[in-house]
């Protein structure tokens, strides 16, 4: 067994049809052999059974504000935060991710839109610092009824690291929040608001709907085609809404 050699035997190995009891062997970054039996080298690494499978692919995870805001009140560094949900998910056996980052907010006590460049730039400056564990990419979750997400989503289109953009509605009423009940008590508690505030925020939502989901809409989805970034779509609940995704060109 060469230095630059690794044996892992008694492991379950996820193929792509099927698992089996084997022993994987890997030369440099390379997998040179994947074998069914144990093997009895005395510099094999007994895996007692566990799985040994690819590098999980994650498209959508928030992760990254988790470690940004711990908890209410609490804001941590940006570059530290980024490290931290690095670790944690190649921990999980995560080896790409599409960090999920909102453009456009619901509530004004919300400091999510201005976290997109600040993140952005974190991670890059990791990369160019080699100080991360897995491949990092981006995917801007746009809210299509904020007000100004057009100018928001305008100076991230062009991202190198941008691989995919979503439209999403958090309008009450509609789709992840059909039951008005459900909204009033996830927002009412994230936000701390009194039973006045909540029923101006809903208004309030409701008319940005109005006045802003279609337009935005369409801004997101032709600057997604316009950039060959692929397209997805929040929370559809109904044919109509799958409807307009096929129409719209969402992969």
């Amino acid at each position: 067994m060469s230095a630059n050699e690794l044996i892992l035997t008694n492991a379950s190995i996820v193929l792509a049809d099927r698992v089996v009891k084997g022993t994987l062997t890997v030369k440099g970054a390379v997998i040179a052999g994947i074998d069914e039996g144990v093997s009895h080298l005395a510099a094999a690494i007994d895996c007692e059974g566990d799985l040994i499978l690819p590098g999980l692919v994650e498209l959508h995870t928030d992760n990254i504000e988790r470690h940004m805001m711990p908890r209410p009140g609490a804001a941590w560094p940006v570059r530290s935060a980024a490290l931290s949900d690095d670790r944690e998910l190649a921990a999980s056996g995560i080896t790409t991710v599409f960090n999920a980052i909102c453009v456009g907010e619901v509530h004004s006590r919300s400091a999510r839109s201005g976290m997109v460049a600040e993140i952005a730039q974190a991670i890059d400056d990791h990369i160019t610092a080699g100080t991360l564990k897995i491949d990092h990419y981006f995917h801007w979750r746009c809210e299509v009824s904020y007000p100004g997400l057009p100018d928001l989503l305008d100076p991230l289109i062009g991202n190198a690291r941008l691989r995919l953009i979503s439209v999403m509605d958090h309008t009450p009423g509609q789709r992840q929040f059909v039951d008005g009940a459900r909204y009033a008590e996830y927002y009412q508690g994230k936000f701390q608001m009194t039973d006045a505030e909540l029923g101006e925020f809903m208004r309030t939502r409701r008319r940005d709907a109005e006045l802003y989901s279609a337009s935005n809409r369409r801004h997101v989805v032709e600057a997604a085609h316009g950039r060959g970034v692929p397209l997805a779509s929040h929370d559809d609940a109904t044919a109509a809404h799958v409807d307009e995704a096929i129409a719209d060109g969402v992969s």
